[in-house]
């Protein structure tokens, strides 16, 4: 008899431990939807870029597209760009490279703004041991208004 009541005890205990486990999955899917759903893409821009790893280092001024110059194996190269939210709600940035030039650089992925706020980050250029060579792609920026 009381093995019964001990068996039942714990069969009890277990279908509460699966509830508090679905509550807490269908808790973190809701808070997924939620994210997903509440962003809408209000800007989004491809800037072409380039850089070259060879034996000299070299500046390379052009305004129509993001250059790193050339640099050697080992060193890097720092550029900046600067955001800035116009809207009247928050908005989240998110910053993406394309191409065979993506091993090599290092930046902060996404950027959350208040209304009115700007910011400057940097994108870092590592040529770690690769080759001597020219690379290239594309840096994605894509605002999203947030609809908190």
């Amino acid at each position: 008899m009381k093995k019964k009541k001990e068996r039942k005890k714990e069969k009890n205990l277990r279908s509460k431990y699966v509830y508090v486990l679905l509550f807490i999955f269908l808790f973190i899917f809701f808070i997924y939807l939620f994210s997903v759903l509440n962003s809408e893409i209000i800007y989004k821009k491809k800037i072409p870029a380039e850089l070259v790893i060879g034996q000299f280092a070299g500046f390379d001024i052009n305004k129509t597209l993001l250059t790193f110059g050339t640099i050697t194996a080992l060193s890097n190269s720092k550029r900046q760009l600067k955001l800035e939210n116009n809207y009247l709600s928050p908005v989240k940035f998110e910053v993406d490279i394309e191409g065979n030039i993506s091993d090599f650089l290092i930046f902060e992925d996404k950027i959350y703004l208040a209304p009115g706020k700007n910011k400057t980050f940097n994108i870092i250029a590592f040529a770690n041991n690769k080759t001597s060579g020219k690379y290239s792609g594309n840096l994605i920026i894509t605002a999203k208004k947030l609809l908190i």
